[in-house]
């Protein structure tokens, strides 16, 4: 992304047009590899307004590390994210705006492009908004999805706004919605 690594960082009034990323297996060696057009790894305090981001993320061949991916960020720590948008289509491990959520705040976003998740090794999980959520807790409200949602793997997770959910009672989630379809296909 256009920043790899931030913490304590506020982000506002930026976009980024027509972004085309490929991730091969050679990137990708080490595992939990982070992957969004604007931020990589959103870290503590991470703060994000007002933005936007279209474009693609592809993988170049059959990448089995955990490789998290967003249109927006691919791993959001604590922070907010707020009245940004996506149109990035995502094709890893993915999330249509954040790859992984944990902690802090998702309000008033929406994501348009179509996210694919495949794996031989490891789980697939693909959402319309977030692929992955973790942490203690958090808000996610007024967002909602438009694209279609397909993960492909011996365990696939699937949902037109959260792919995965790790303890997600801890989090509020309401006023949201998707209209694109979701298909999980596991082995």
């Amino acid at each position: 992304g256009l920043f790899g690594y931030t913490s304590g960082a506020t982000i506002t009034n930026l976009g980024i047009e027509n972004a085309n990323i490929s991730i091969s297996s050679s990137t990708t060696a080490q595992k939990d590899v982070n992957v969004g057009v604007l931020v990589g790894y959103g870290g503590t305090s991470t703060n994000i307004t007002n933005c936007y981001t279209t474009g693609n993320i592809n993988s170049l061949n059959n990448v089995n590390n955990n490789v998290y991916g967003g249109g927006l960020a691919g791993q959001h720590l604590t922070g907010t994210v707020k009245n940004c948008y996506s149109t990035v289509n995502v094709n890893i491990f993915a999330g249509g705006l954040v790859g992984t959520k944990n902690d802090g705040t998702i309000d008033n976003c929406y994501a348009e492009g179509n996210v694919t998740a495949t794996s031989t090794s490891v789980s697939a999980q693909a959402g319309g908004l977030a692929g992955y959520l973790l942490g203690t807790g958090g808000t996610i409200t007024h967002s909602y999805t438009t694209g279609n949602v397909v993960a492909n793997g011996e365990t696939a997770y699937a949902s037109g706004l959260l792919g995965r959910a790790l303890d997600s009672r801890a989090y509020n989630i309401k006023y949201n919605y998707s209209t694109g379809y979701a298909i999980a296909n596991g082995s």
